[in-house]
């Protein structure tokens, strides 16, 4: 890092020699093989070293054969910051004409750590792609979708998602086109890695897609920009020429030619899943990797056209693969002569022509997914999707649903077929689409006009989500994480719509007070999900209070409402925990999931009231003390039980964070005026948590909670009798407070709060005689602290 920035300003250090350092150490080759993970590793750090020396040595580096064998085998073909700033330090080896170097060949790019480079045989040059292909991976790939990925990484790749093209910000921003023309302008930049140009991909909008969930692991999807052109690749070393193809096919089965061999490995090729990540991409807003998309679909047409195709007896689903791939293909005619006739930007510099149209994400991922089905005759969903392709009839069977409509929403998601479940199933299917594939405002836009939200927000609790009183919810589970996913990523658009249009607090808050949660959220994985929506919905008023149509008061009265129900939801399904309720079922990972979904809910709630001071104390509608005293003793219980098995450090403080966080939270609530059982352990456990971090922003959850406390025992506010004298001149939480003094000092916030909490805590008049031998000294020497402060 201290040699990077170095680097970086120019100063005279040797980078060739620093070079060789790294490369030559003996635990170079150790570092780079470690896997890719979500936190910062030392093998990114090293990359990131290694591509500040060949930016700055100009060419006098010297690679070698086994560095380069050492970097393809720690490239997963990946999209996790190690993978892409490994591939932009293999580009600079080149770019930067290092010496002793050659230009590589597509099949010598085998990577991952089963690489073997060695000789091998020449009709075997591209089995390792095949090896390489793994099925969970597209799986994973599918689900999170890169479609933001650029064919070649700009400079600053960890800002790629920033890059805006200005050519096609307005025309897409403004174009409600029903049949998907917001779609059909595409980015005219430069593929060129050096490029100062701006248009390197089209990012209107930023797609929360790019994270990859912590909660899954490592980040294991695929990279379409590297993995894409090898596939083509694949297919243009088995393409026999024109002549070959015309030719008629052998009647010998055991000779063997090259159409012959076409053929096989293209079934091999989609057997692998390659060709479903190439569907899938046809959403990627890169316009170079749609053009290498359209060249792979191309030669696999060609390649199951030929007569050996149809002679390979395992390929019996060719049929219907190729049915697909040709109503695809006329789907594309239809958008380009759309785009012929619909004129660019006047900024734009590429023609027409270039331009591969470019499909809405959920309709590329249909295409994926529907691919992988067809492959499979065994499939349960295999009926219905290819049903779904007979049916097409205009335009000579051609794939309309490219842009502005959900494909098969209403034959799957609203089908009546109840023979074998196959309702259910079909149901479900679309529900993990929308999930994974809504995730940008055009195909929420979609989702919209077919009246998707209305439907699952109707379905949360219909009879068909639980199956006739079955304790069976997963599809429950399902509509109500497609609902987050819609919330999350729609934009402004779906905030506007939810929001605004649909009333989802208060839809939300109703949903707690009026159903039985035992029928309709049964278990603890439904719970976890409804409680991520509540989480979600938060966010989103945060982010989109500046909005005209985010009436911030409406929202706030909404959220106070919410705040309430949502923590006796919380307490209720906490206290089910605690005494070993087998009604509720759960398994230990959803457990761990839920008690970190707590602290990030309230919290959320707890900076939309921080930032726009509401009054928040001795209101009638509010957080219950006795349900927040409930919370946190039981997220505190669990925490130091979680603490206690585990041996991280990086662990234990992001629970303490946690725990504070939600002290926070609680404390800055609006709370109801009603008696208290609890009100002291409340007040002691909040201090003693937030006592314990040591963050800088300590100070202000320290303030917080003095404020809070004070609240509590102040007569004057509105609350009741039975609340203020239970704290008032109580000698634990003076001594407590009394604490927080040293840790006051030096923050003028902290020790006011300090100041305004024991005021509020010492008695207006003398203690009586019973109690004036023990606290006559502590409430003098608080005094005097307190003037001298």
């Amino acid at each position: 890092s201290s040699t990077a920035t170095l680097l970086e300003r120019g100063k005279p250090l040797d980078v060739t020699r620093i070079h060789e350092m790294m490369v030559m150490h003996s635990q170079y080759e150790a570092v780079m093989s470690l896997m890719p993970r979500n936190t910062p590793s030392p093998k990114l750090e090293l990359i990131k070293l290694q591509i500040c020396c060949i930016t700055a040595s100009k060419g006098s580096i010297i690679r070698k054969i086994s560095t380069r064998n050492i970097l393809l085998q720690s490239h997963n073909a990946g999209i996790c910051d190690e993978d892409c700033f490994l591939r932009r330090l293999l580009h600079l080896y080149y770019s930067r004409k290092v010496e002793n170097t050659v230009e590589w060949f597509m099949d010598e790019l085998r990577t991952g750590p089963t690489s073997i480079y060695s000789e091998i045989a020449e009709g075997e040059r591209w089995d390792w792609l095949l090896t390489l292909l793994d099925h969970n991976r597209i799986r994973c790939t599918l689900a999170y979708f890169p479609d933001w990925e650029p064919r070649l990484w700009p400079l600053d790749i960890e800002n790629v998602v920033d890059v805006v093209s200005t050519d096609i910000v307005s025309q897409i921003d403004n174009d409600d086109d029903i049949d998907g023309d917001d779609l059909e302008t595409q980015s005219a930049g430069s593929d060129d890695i050096g490029s100062n140009s701006v248009n390197l991909m089209p990012a209107v909008e930023k797609s929360s897609i790019r994270k990859w969930p912590s909660e899954e692991g490592p980040d294991m999807r695929y990279s379409p920009s590297f993995v894409l052109p090898l596939v083509l690749g694949f297919l243009e070393y088995y393409l026999p020429t024109e002549e070959e193809l015309l030719a008629q096919p052998s009647e010998d089965k055991n000779t063997e030619t090259s159409v012959k061999a076409f053929s096989k490995m293209t079934f091999r090729l989609c057997d692998s899943g390659g060709l479903a990540l190439a569907l899938a991409s046809l959403s990627c807003k890169c316009p170079a990797i749609r053009q290498i998309v359209v060249a792979i679909l191309l030669l696999v047409m060609k390649a199951m056209r030929t007569e050996e195709a149809r002679r390979i007896s395992e390929w019996k689903h060719r049929p219907q693969v190729l049915m697909l791939l040709e109503s695809v293909q006329k789907g594309l005619r239809l958008r380009r002569q759309r785009q012929m006739s619909s004129p660019l930007p006047q900024s734009s510099t590429v023609s027409p022509r270039c331009i591969v149209p470019m499909f809405s994400s959920v309709s590329a991922i249909f295409l994926a997914r529907a691919f992988t089905i067809l492959c499979n005759p065994s499939d349960p969903m295999y009926s219905s999707i290819n049903s779904y392709f007979l049916r097409i009839a205009n335009n000579q069977g051609a794939f309309k649903d490219s842009g502005g409509r959900i494909p098969a929403f209403t034959s799957l998601y609203c089908s009546t077929d109840d023979s074998g479940g196959n309702a259910k199933r079909e149901r479900q299917w679309m529900l993990f689409l929308l999930r994974d594939a809504v995730k940008d405002r055009h195909s929420f836009k979609a989702a919209i006009r077919c009246h998707a939200t209305s439907l699952l927000l109707s379905a949360v609790d219909s009879p068909t989500s639980s199956f006739s009183g079955s304790n069976d919810d997963t599809e429950r589970v399902a509509v109500i994480l497609t609902l987050e996913s819609m919330v999350r990523n729609g934009g402004e658009l779906s905030a506007s719509h939810f929001l605004s249009q649909m009333g989802l607090l208060s839809w939300l808050h109703c949903f707690l007070v009026s159903r039985d949660l035992s029928k309709v959220l049964p278990s603890l994985k439904a719970r976890v999900a409804f409680l991520k929506l509540i989480s979600t919905a938060i966010y989103v008023v945060q982010q989109t209070k500046g909005h005209k149509w985010n009436n911030l008061r409406d929202s706030i009265v909404e959220i106070t409402s919410l705040s309430d129900s949502a923590l006796e939801f919380v307490a209720a399904t906490l206290y089910q925990i605690s005494a070993g309720d087998v009604s509720i079922r759960r398994d230990s990972n959803t457990e761990r999931l839920f008690f970190a979904l707590i602290p990030t809910c309230f919290w959320g709630m707890h900076t939309i009231f921080v930032g726009n001071k509401v009054n928040r104390r001795g209101v009638n509608r509010g957080i219950s003390l006795d349900s927040a005293m409930a919370v946190l003793s039981n997220v505190k219980l669990y925490f130091e039980g979680d603490r206690e098995a585990e041996v991280s450090d990086d662990s234990n403080d992001d629970e303490t964070s946690k725990l504070t966080k939600l002290a926070w939270s609680l404390s800055s609530l609006p709370f109801r005026s009603e008696a208290v059982s609890r009100l002291k352990e409340l007040c002691l456990m909040t201090v003693s948590i937030v006592l314990q971090n040591s963050e800088e922003s300590s100070f202000d959850s320290l303030a917080c909670v003095l404020h809070r406390i004070a609240a509590y025992a102040s007569t004057d506010v509105g609350t009741s009798a039975a609340v203020a004298p239970s704290i008032i001149a109580d000698v634990d939480i003076l001594q407590m407070v009394m604490r927080c003094r040293r840790k006051c000092v030096g923050n003028k916030t902290a020790m006011d709060a300090w100041k305004t909490c024991m005021t509020s805590l010492l008695p207006t008049s003398d203690p009586s005689e019973d109690n004036a031998s023990g606290k006559d000294v502590l409430f003098d020497t608080v005094k005097s602290l307190i003037r001298c402060s």
